[in-house]
């Protein structure tokens, strides 16, 4: 009871959001715990004890902070419109993982985010599977780097077309 009363009042604050789990399948062994994210990444390296761009390139909890700083930027695009967010992840406990899935109409785009500045052909393997369980007309993959591209379904892009691709959609 008093992690819940201390998470509603960073909730309250502004300080935290948490998404949801989709799931559509019941019976399949999903997490269906939401995800706790700040809304303020230089909080969240404060806290954990990064102070300057060289402790963050080779910091462990990059990744989860650069995936937060993503999150946190799609919301605001929803929330500046006015609109809901559509915004929930996906997790089954075998370890298929996908960081965001995006309800766009009768649309779901799944979103993989890494922080790595080039493009690794592993990072398509989850949004592949999902495409294959669910399908699906076009995934995500949100990556460090500066330039965009397609690969067959998967749009690769920069975080400077992420805002891009979703003002096409809403």
């Amino acid at each position: 009871k008093t992690v819940d009363n201390w998470l509603s009042l960073l909730h309250t604050s502004y300080i935290t959001f948490t998404m949801q789990p989709w799931f559509s399948n019941l019976g399949k062994r999903l997490i269906k715990r939401p995800k706790l994210y700040f809304y303020d990444t230089g909080l969240a390296c404060n806290l954990i004890g990064i102070r300057n761009p060289s402790d963050l390139r080779t910091h462990p909890l990059r990744g989860n902070l650069f995936e937060t700083m993503i999150i946190g930027e799609v919301l605001k695009f929803f929330h500046n419109r006015g609109i809901r967010p559509p915004l929930y992840y996906y997790r089954e406990a075998s370890g298929l993982e996908i960081d965001l899935l995006i309800m766009a109409g009768n649309q779901m785009i799944p979103v993989e985010i890494k922080s790595a500045g080039m493009v690794n052909p592993a990072f398509y393997k989850s949004l592949n599977t999902f495409l294959k369980l669910y399908g699906g007309e076009e995934a995500w993959l949100v990556y460090g780097g500066k330039d965009s591209w397609k690969n067959g379904l998967i749009s690769i892009l920069s975080p400077f077309e992420l805002t891009n691709r979703l003002e096409i959609l809403f």
